[in-house]
């Protein structure tokens, strides 16, 4: 009798040693994972926090030109740099697919540190003939227009060309229908318009080549001969905002494409009956 009860006794408190330890692991692992959760909720707001701050940097960069930006809550900074945008040799290609009905701007002229036209640059253009060109995929329609003053040198009366083609199904009324190659492009991009400086052309100051895609999207091309400059763009600028220490904290890096302004008044020869713009 005594036997049995002390086995009775010796499985009751295996039972419970058991049951413990089930326990024990059961809560160590929603220890684990509660704490788990909350340092990806606290990586989330440091992640949207470096990415505000991200953009302040850019903000405070365009309004004080300082490359090194601290918020407010002394938690977290951004770094800002800036490089100018230029061509690849005899290219320049937009950074992304630029949106059906939206105008992307090659200039041909450069810009003071100011943003106003420097005629006198080295890095103005100053070639024969150029060439624009869109994906080979694109099938939509593109309306080219080519800004250029009228005295050489300088800005007078302001001369624009305009040109479209139509690639696929999608007609314009008033575009050319074209099968363009891409003889005249690099590989995987095809030319829709070409511009050679002779005739009306002749002793006139390039300026800016104006590109609308219509129905669809598609990255464009502006190509120049060899050996000829294309002047930068702009600036494209980072910032990377940075929460907590700056070696080891949360980062986000946030760029935008400062590019020089198309003039409102170029408006003006896209609607004039000449084509014509006179500066005052």
């Amino acid at each position: 009798m005594n036997i049995k009860v002390k086995n009775q006794k010796g499985q009751i408190a295996l039972i419970m040693l058991l049951v413990t330890a089930v326990a024990l692991t059961l809560g160590l692992s929603a220890s684990k994972r509660i704490v788990t959760e909350t340092k990806i909720d606290t990586d989330e707001e440091s992640l949207k926090q470096a990415f505000n701050t991200a953009e302040s940097g850019i903000d405070y960069y365009l309004g004080t030109g300082s490359t090194e930006y601290q918020a407010s809550d002394s938690d977290s900074k951004a770094f800002i740099s800036t490089r100018e945008i230029v061509g690849t040799g005899n290219t320049l290609v937009s950074t992304t697919s630029v949106p059906q009905n939206k105008r992307f701007n090659f200039w041909l002229v450069a810009h003071d540190s100011n943003g106003n036209v420097n005629y006198s640059d080295t890095s103005n253009y100053d070639g024969t003939v150029f060439y624009i060109c869109v994906e080979n995929a694109f099938t939509g329609s593109v309306g080219v227009d080519y800004f250029y003053s009228q005295t050489s040198g300088a800005l007078g009366t302001v001369g624009v060309g305009r040109t479209g083609a139509n690639l696929g199904a999608n007609i314009i009324s008033g575009f050319a229908s074209i099968s363009p190659a891409n003889n005249s492009c690099v590989t995987g991009y095809k030319t829709v318009a070409t511009y050679n400086r002779g005739g009306v052309y002749t002793d006139n100051t390039p300026l800016l080549v104006s590109v609308v895609p219509y129905f669809g999207s598609t990255r464009v091309m502006l190509r120049v001969g060899s050996g000829v400059s294309i002047p930068s763009q702009g600036k494209e600028i980072a910032s990377k905002g940075i929460v907590g220490d700056e070696n080891t904290g949360v980062r986000r890096t946030v760029r935008v494409m400062d590019t020089f302004d198309f003039p409102d008044i170029f408006f003006e020869g896209l609607t004039s009956e000449s084509g014509d713009i006179t500066s005052e």
